[in-house]
């Protein structure tokens, strides 16, 4: 009763007196709201994380979010936020009332208070936002690996909001629904200001809200990623609330950092603000790329219900293609590169199966030229195939893509990986070898999760100690250390190369052992012969090294062919070996030899052990190394 009048009373002097003198009812909770304000809820709402020194705040930096104007406080923000929902609502600002920036607190807070008194408020825009989207269901979408460009390089992740769940009765128009993404507010092309200004914090990361179709269009058509959707089993209500929370994060920006707060790592505790019980982040490590996301659901399995795979363009292209007999393939071929039907077989069942190759074929070849509003040959001409495709009647155009479960993310293996071992050289004692590398993936590690060919490394560091000497030595950092191997045999007939920069020991006619700035590159081509053997290579390789140690000149430049193979074995046993002849520009020696060759066994899912022999002219290497996976 008490409260009841202290609320009317409240009221009368608001509205004698006007807004600024208000008298708030958070006094009447007492010591509710500071006990409220640390539950694991609240502080999810507000996005705050413990930093190593036990710091408390959260990761959104843009003041608007804060109606207390701290970050830091929880507290203050929980009663600011109270206050601001009793205050009357401004005609000429409606959006901007409290209760229509942030619904996901106001509904948290009234049912954790249970408040019953708000005041009534419209909110335009939020209900025009809220009903557009209608949500029902939530799934997170993994766009695979691209190695085009840097902001691309480790996959994606972003979220689609479902208007019905996928076991609702009816038809099912995915690509109508809507798809919520986090990225970086990128302010330039050139990928290495790019890549600086992503590492270290230089771009603002924001939420924004886009139709899904338009995603598949980027990732699917134009740059022929597949796609793998994970849909969680959260209630309609739960969904609901998710997007009143992804409003609520619509005006605001995070410091976008690359391998920190990134897309990956904002939709999982963006996710995670859904039930306070989700503890996704909990097995990250201190950094988190895509694929990470997307293994860490896994960890409440409770919690997914379905996992689906959505073919590229070019994957529908190939699956087509490959079925076609050879006339056919070549009358497909003809037809895109002349833009013109003239080779068009004469009958139907031939006819439709090239007719819907070539669509394809434009649909994954020339996507950024086949925009609706775009009136140029390449979409003319589409219509023209697409008129041909419609005249033949009684013709089944259904394909069935094999799913490749063996790339699916999800069982990929850790992003980080540690070593321990031992290394033995011929006339030198022998050392400890130590390393780790924080991202991603090379030619041997396990397979499973990943396309054949790609090596996508960032952040290696190995070390060796010997006790007896008291040492402790870098012999190598890459700062990438990069390869795709595609097979020329196949329909793409690609290129395959190479690209490294860091830190690394040398040892040739320059200088024995000496840690030399360093890059390095390939192209070249690829032939894969079977599954036994997805690689046999012959490339042109280039190194450049820097190091004041070097005798005489201390920028030096190697040419030369590079030949090798990986070679996969039964058992899981991976090996991957090459010969490189380094030819030496401006030097006393005209060429040195080298050879690599490295073998791959696991024991399990998280640890394996690998074999590696290397030797040049002036040395030869043997070393054993426990490598582990974590998480």
């Amino acid at each position: 009763m008490y409260k009841f009048r202290l609320r009317i009373l409240n009221f009368i002097i608001g509205a004698i007196f006007g807004w600024p003198f208000f008298i708030f009812p958070t006094s009447t909770f007492g010591e509710e709201l500071s006990s409220l304000a640390q539950s694991k809820h609240w502080l999810r709402l507000l996005h705050f994380q413990t930093s190593l020194f036990g710091k408390q705040e959260s990761q959104v930096d843009s003041p608007i979010f804060f109606l207390s104007g701290n970050k830091q406080d929880a507290e203050a923000e929980l009663r600011s936020t109270l206050k601001a929902l009793y205050l009357p609502q401004d005609p000429q600002k409606l959006d901007e009332h409290a209760q229509c920036r942030f619904p996901a607190r106001t509904a948290w807070l009234i049912k954790n208070l249970r408040i019953s008194d708000l005041p009534l408020v419209r909110c335009p825009a939020f209900t025009g936002y809220f009903e557009r989207i209608k949500a029902k269901s939530i799934v997170l979408i993994f766009s695979s690996y691209n190695t085009g460009g840097p902001s691309s390089l480790f996959g994606h992740t972003f979220v689609r909001i479902n208007q019905r769940k996928s076991d609702d009765d009816g038809p099912n128009f995915d690509l109508t629904n809507m798809g919520f993404n986090f990225a970086a507010n990128q302010d330039t092309d050139n990928p290495i200001l790019y890549t600086i200004k992503g590492i270290f914090g230089g771009f603002k990361g924001v939420f924004s809200l886009v139709p899904f179709y338009y995603k598949v269009r980027e990732y699917s058509d134009f740059e022929s990623r597949d796609l793998w959707e994970y849909e969680f089993k959260f209630t309609e209500e739960e969904s609901k609330f998710f997007v009143k929370h992804l409003w609520e994060l619509g005006d605001a920006w995070f410091d976008y950092t690359y391998f920190f707060e990134n897309c990956s790592w904002h939709m999982l505790t963006a996710l995670e603000a859904i039930r306070p019980d989700l503890n996704f982040t909990e097995h990250l490590q201190f950094a988190t790329i895509p694929s990470d996301t997307v293994r860490v659901l896994f960890h409440h399995p409770e919690m997914l219900k379905e996992v689906k795979f959505r073919p590229s363009a070019q994957r529908r292209f190939l699956t087509r293609y490959y079925e076609l007999s050879k006339p056919e393939a070549t009358s497909t071929l003809e037809m895109v590169k002349h833009l013109s039907t003239d080779s068009l077989p004469d009958q139907n069942s031939s006819r439709g199966r090239v007719l819907d190759a070539a669509i394809d074929y434009m649909d994954f070849e020339y996507a950024a030229n086949l925009a609706p509003e775009i009136s140029n040959e390449f979409t003319k001409f589409k219509h023209v195939l697409l008129r041909e495709r419609s005249k033949i009647g009684n013709y089944n155009s259904t394909i069935i893509i094999p799913v490749p479960e063996n790339e699916a993310p999800h069982l990929a293996h850790s992003s980080n990986r540690w070593q321990v071992g031992n290394i033995w050289r011929e006339h030198r004692p022998s050392d400890v070898s130590l390393g780790y590398r924080f991202a991603l993936h090379d030619l041997i590690d396990p397979p499973l999760g990943f396309p054949e060919g790609i090596g996508l490394a960032m952040f290696n560091f190995d070390f060796t100690a010997n006790i007896k000497t008291h040492s402790f030595r870098l012999t190598e950092f890459s700062f990438f250390d990069l390869k795709s191997f595609k097979s020329v045999l196949g329909f793409e007939q690609a290129l395959s190369w190479e690209a490294k920069l860091g830190m690394w020991r040398t040892s040739d006619q320059n200088c024995f052992d000496c840690l030399a700035t360093a890059g390095e590159s390939s192209v070249g081509v690829n032939v894969s012969l079977s599954s036994l053997m997805p690689a046999l290579f012959f490339l042109a390789a280039s190194e450049v090294t820097y190091s004041p140690e070097y005798i005489g000149r201390e920028l030096n430049l190697n040419l030369g062919p590079k030949i090798g193979a990986s070679i996969f074995l039964p058992l899981g046993i991976r090996s991957h070996h090459f010969w490189q002849r380094k030819f030496f520009v401006e030097q006393n020696v005209d060429f040195e030899d080298f050879f690599k060759s490295e073998v791959q066994k696991d024991l399990n899912k998280k640890l394996s052990i690998r074999f590696k022999y290397s030797a040049s002219l002036l040395e030869k290497n043997y070393s054993v190394v426990l490598l582990f996976y974590p998480n």
